[in-house]
């Protein structure tokens, strides 16, 4: 039976190579461009634009990303209290 830590880290490769295999595309990077450029330029609104575009293309906006960050530390931290809780049950005498 895998630990926890194998299925977390499993779990977390999976989530991550999706992830870099949809942002890491060449459309993508064009839209972010331009995105980019049109600020520049300072025509509209480029945050909403971005967002709109992150949107169609279904990425995970900069907040999603952050969610899911704070998400997998409490995760992190939850693993390592349950690790170290089976470790105690371990060294327990019988």
């Amino acid at each position: 039976m895998p630990s926890i830590r194998e299925v977390f880290d499993k779990v977390d490769k999976q989530v991550s190579e999706t992830i870099l295999r949809v942002v890491n595309t060449p459309e993508v990077a064009e839209a972010l461009l331009v995105a980019g450029r049109l600020g520049r330029i300072g025509l509209g609104r480029v945050g909403d634009l971005r967002g709109g575009v992150v949107h169609v293309l279904s990425l995970p906006s900069h907040q999603d990303i952050r969610q899911l960050a704070h998400r997998m530390a409490a995760l992190d931290g939850a693993l390592a209290e349950v690790e170290a809780q089976i470790e105690e049950l371990k060294a327990e005498p019988k």
